[in-house]
């Protein structure tokens, strides 16, 4: 009788815990699982940068032509390659761009009045020069279309 309960109790102290060795295989196989997650992620602008930028800019857009049609006057949007920022009207604060973001800027060459300047006009009915605005990273770019006619600002995502 005395060794049957040894046994039953040795048996229980061994179901008790987690042996080093097992804790170490488990710890082992989490960090391998980290390190292969972390081969996935960008190192550098990537993905989130370029979207982050392209939606701000496009807020900065929606702003100008709120501002024009509330306000009763034209409001620009202001592109300045030299600083690598831009801004919503002549004296509104400059949005700076990230390290390793591109943007290019098509519109209306005319309303350029200093150079490496890129400016989108927006009227009080809503209307607006036009133009196109393309924000490039790492694999990714966003491009921010403006209707000339309705003012309209579209967003479109692509993967390069």
């Amino acid at each position: 009788m005395r060794k049957r309960l040894d046994r039953h109790a040795a048996l229980q102290r061994a179901d008790a815990g987690l042996t080093l060795m097992e804790v170490m295989v488990a710890l082992m196989l989490v960090a391998s699982g980290l390190l292969l997650a972390l081969q996935w992620l960008p190192m550098g602008p990537g993905r989130a940068d370029v979207r982050q930028v392209g939606y701000e800019m496009a807020l900065g857009l929606r702003q100008a032509r709120t501002k024009a049609t509330t306000q009763s006057r034209e409001v620009g949007f202001i592109f300045d390659a030299a600083s690598r920022s831009w801004r919503v009207g002549e004296r509104g604060a400059p949005h700076p761009l990230p390290k390793g973001i591109q943007v290019r800027m098509q519109a209306a060459d005319q309303l350029n009045l200093r150079p490496r300047e890129g400016r989108i006009v927006f009227f009080p009915d809503a209307s607006s020069t036009g133009g196109v605005i393309i924000v490039t990273g790492r694999n990714r770019s966003i491009r921010i279309e403006v209707d000339w006619l309705t003012g309209k600002i579209s967003i479109i995502e692509e993967e390069r």
